[in-house]
C-alpha cells in the first residue's frame, strides 16, 4: 500500500504536519495553488518568556499569486529578528546550539522564493525526525482538476492508494467521488501532545522548532506520535 499526503508547505510547520507525513510514503508540496497571505505559508509561532509569538517571513506583492513565485523580501532584516527571537526564546534549551547553528546556516543564503525557504527547512526537520518519504512539489508536473478532483488526479499520477486529509478535511473530502475512483482516504485529526517547554503553562500548536529545542530530535519523533494512530495502524485498517 502506498500512501500520500499534501500540503502548500509552509515556515517552521507545527508538530501536526510532521505526525501525517509521517503516517505516508509520499509528500507533494503544493506549490502551485494560490499563496494567502498571513497564513502558515509564511508565518509561525514560537514560545517565548511573554507567550506565543509569531515569526512572519515578509514577501514582495508580484503579479503572481502562486505559492511557487513569492518572493522573500529580503530588503528587511527579518532573518537576525527572527534568530534573535529565537536565541531569546531558546539560548537555554538543552538542543539549542545544534539547532540554531542549523537554523541559522539555512536562513543565511537568502532565499529568493518562500517556498525554497519553507522546503529546505522542511527536509532538515525531516531528516532529524528520521520521516523517510519520497519528496515532490506539484510545480515539477502537469496534473489538472480542481478541489477533490485534483488531490484524486495527483494520487492517481503518483499511484497511491491511500490519501491522508488535511485536518479540514472532514468538511472537505466527496466520499462519493474518492469511492469512485477506488482510491481511499484517511480523515486526519491529531491529538497534540504534551511535552517539556520552559515559562510557565504549555502551549500547543507551535513550530517544531519548540520540540526540538527542548527535547531533542531523537525523543521529538516518538513525542510527535503519542496517543496517535501510526503508519502500521493505517496499512492494518485500510489493506484489507
Amino acid at each position: 500500500m502506498k500512501i500520500l499526503c499534501d500540503h502548500q508547505t509552509g515556515y517552521l510547520p507545527w508538530l501536526g504536519l510532521f505526525y501525517r507525513v509521517s503516517l505516508c510514503d509520499i509528500y507533494v508540496s503544493l506549490d502551485t495553488v494560490k499563496y494567502q497571505k498571513r497564513d502558515f505559508e509564511s508565518r509561525n509561532r514560537i514560545k517565548t518568556p511573554n507567550g506565543y509569538k509569531w515569526l512572519n517571513v515578509p514577501t514582495i506583492k508580484g503579479e503572481s499569486k502562486l505559492l511557487k513565485d513569492i518572493k522573500i523580501n529580503n530588503s528587511l532584516n527579518w532573518k537576525d529578528e527572527h534568530l534573535k527571537i529565537i536565541h531569546h526564546s531558546y539560548g537555554k534549551c538543552e538542543y539549542f546550539d545544534y539547532y540554531y547553528d542549523n537554523l541559522k546556516k539555512i536562513l543565511s543564503k537568502n532565499h529568493k522564493f518562500l517556498m525554497k525557504l519553507n522546503e529546505e527547512l522542511f527536509l532538515f526537520f525531516l531528516k532529524e525526525l528520521n520521516i523517510n518519504i519520497e519528496f515532490y512539489r506539484t510545480s515539477d508536473y502537469d496534473i489538472s482538476g480542481t478541489k477533490n478532483e485534483y488531490l484524486i488526479n495527483i494520487c492517481k499520477f503518483f499511484n497511491a492508494d491511500l490519501y491522508v486529509f488535511g485536518q479540514l478535511g472532514k468538511d472537505y473530502a466527496d466520499k462519493d467521488l474518492w469511492n469512485k475512483n477506488k482510491i481511499k482516504y484517511y480523515l486526519f485529526t491529531y491529538n497534540h501532545p504534551i511535552y517539556p517547554q520552559r515559562f510557565k503553562e504549555f502551549i500547543p500548536n507551535l513550530s517544531i522548532i519548540d520540540l526540538l529545542f527542548n527535547v531533542g530530535a531523537e525523543q521529538a519523533k516518538d513525542i510527535i506520535t503519542i496517543n496517535n494512530p501510526t503508519k502500521k495502524d493505517l496499512i492494518k485498517k485500510y489493506k484489507s
